[in-house]
């Protein structure tokens, strides 16, 4: 097997998984309890967070556990649109954002929601001017992630926020889930931001959002007593702690990671390029390394994916959350071209991934008899 879709889902760290079944039978008690054991388990959790907000060096934030990004977007655009309606119904956002952020902007465009789409240069990046020009006086949300899924494409998450900060009113999220293990980033300059634990090594079925203290958001999920007022139920404590160590191991390895899979990507690109004349790759040259977007002109990529999969090897069409679909909205929006957003492919790369497996790839395209 060689596992190429390390972007839909990482193999979760095997002493993360330890540790999590230590501590579910360690901090087995409700943390909203008053009883010793429940403090025990909420003084846990407790040291997970300031931890994470400590790796991150968030230095103004705090936490709310959720079952994974795509309910910290829900909360952060939804619950920002709640809470500041009195201020406006006007939000931006970019054609590259994940599913589970352009669902949310789709139930509030029935809502009576007006959202716009920040222009892009033909990198993939925000048109900075484009973004001044749509800014209104009931503008209250901007929602740009920080890594797209499909290209790897990097924002410049600062200098989007020295714009924005002349507009007091304006809430920044952005999905920092395909960013955070893999490069450096200032969570500061955000206001919300979203992550997902099984991304980085983590386990399914936790993830954060990270916000500032003094911005207003609506919860979501109502009932009785919790960690904090934006999300009721009791606190999956061994889930939480396994964020922390999760976290804890990707930033440790963060570094070296980088570069190793800067060094696979190079070698796969140059041997692609060399050997196939309907080879096209889909990103810039500053996109993160370990998300690897490439077109074969002339080739359906559902069939290629496929036959890549019929010989144990696994890459994806485009995210995981939008597979299905006959072409790629992100390389279409990207290229303008329905050949290449047809035939893309997202190789995604971790410190798992051996040159071995570069190789393998490669040579198994050729038996493929790509021209």
């Amino acid at each position: 097997m060689i596992y190429l879709d390390q972007t839909a889902t990482t193999k979760p760290d095997i002493k993360v998984l330890q540790q999590f079944v230590d501590d579910s039978r360690r901090f087995f008690a409700n943390p909203n309890s008053s009883h010793d054991l429940g403090k025990e388990a909420l003084e846990a959790i407790n040291g997970a967070t300031d931890d994470v907000l400590g790796l991150l060096k968030a230095n103004h934030h705090a936490i709310t556990y959720v079952s994974g990004a795509t309910e910290a977007n829900n909360l952060a655009i939804k619950g920002t649109a709640a809470a500041k309606k009195h201020l406006g119904r006007h939000i931006l956002t970019t054609p590259f954002e994940h599913p589970s952020v352009m669902a949310c902007f789709s139930r509030l465009v029935d809502q009576g929601y007006d959202i716009d789409m920040v222009p892009l240069d033909a990198n993939g990046h925000v048109d900075l001017k484009g973004l001044k020009d749509l800014l209104r006086r009931d503008t209250i949300l901007v929602s740009i992630g920080m890594v797209q899924s499909e290209t790897g494409i990097v924002q410049n998450i600062t200098d989007i926020k020295t714009l924005l900060d002349d507009y007091p009113n304006i809430t920044f999220h952005s999905d920092v889930t395909q960013a955070t293990g893999k490069i450096a980033y200032d969570i500061n300059m955000l206001d919300l931001a979203s992550l997902s634990a099984h991304k980085f090594g983590g386990i399914r079925g936790i993830g954060a959002l990270i916000r500032r203290k003094d911005i207003p958001l609506k919860g979501m999920i109502d009932g009785g007593h919790a960690l904090d007022h934006l999300r009721s139920g009791t606190p999956a404590t061994a889930l939480i702690l396994s964020l922390r160590y999760a976290l804890k191991k990707a930033y440790e390895r963060r570094d070296r990671q980088y570069e190793h899979v800067r060094r696979l990507k190079k070698s796969l690109i140059d041997r692609l390029s060399q050997c196939f004349d309907s080879f096209q790759p889909n990103f810039s040259d500053d996109a993160v390394p370990h998300i690897v977007n490439v077109s074969f002109i002339g080739y359906e990529a559902s069939e290629l994916l496929k036959a890549l999969s019929d010989k144990g090897i696994y890459v994806s069409t485009q995210t995981a959350c939008s597979s299905g679909a006959s072409l790629s909205r992100v390389i279409m929006t990207l290229t303008g071209s329905k050949e290449r957003a047809r035939s893309s492919l997202r190789i995604s790369l971790s410190h798992d991934t051996t040159m071995e497996d570069i190789e393998s790839l490669c040579v198994t395209f050729k038996e493929m008899n790509l021209r």
